[in-house]
């Protein structure tokens, strides 16, 4: 199941985010951290999460500070910020700094949230698909190879 830490301040933003993810994303666990300093110590937790939507800025400290810090700790998750901030500085700052994706939260962020989440859903099920596609070529052509060899020997022998 698909596993989403949120960071956020707000609590009408997390209300609102909450039920619209709700009824638009489909199965999920959620879990809420209202700063900086709980995300990190959230991250330290045995929990690991496939996606981390952050504020850019929280009750304790902006967010970009502790990307480095947030990657460390949870390699795999995804990182999608969400900020009422419409500097393009601050967007190319964390472009580059790694996350997945920076939306404004003015410009249809919930919506553009899902689509979001459910792009790096289709990508990493995708991966997953492909190597099982693959794994089951491999296997067939194994197969197929163990029955020639076998022919190979039984047309012989009866010659």
């Amino acid at each position: 199941m698909l596993k989403i830490l949120l960071a956020e301040d707000n609590k009408v933003d997390e209300i609102a985010l909450t039920e619209y993810l709700k009824n638009n994303l489909g199965e999920f666990t959620l879990f809420c951290v209202p700063s900086c300093k709980a995300l990190i110590a959230q991250l330290e937790s045995d929990e690991v999460y496939d996606i981390i939507v952050l504020d850019h800025i929280l009750e304790d400290e902006q967010s970009l500070k502790y990307i480095t810090k947030i990657k460390e700790k949870s390699k795999t998750a995804e990182i999608i910020v969400l900020s009422g901030q419409s500097d393009i500085s601050v967007c190319i700052q964390y472009l580059n700094s790694g996350v997945y994706a920076y939306l404004n939260k003015e410009h249809n962020a919930f919506q553009n949230l899902v689509k979001n989440i459910k792009e790096i859903i289709t990508k990493s099920t995708g991966k997953e698909s492909f190597f099982k596609a693959n794994q089951l070529f491999i296997y067939i052509g194994f197969v197929v190879a163990l029955l020639i060899l076998a022919l190979y020997y039984f047309f012989k022998s009866t010659n």
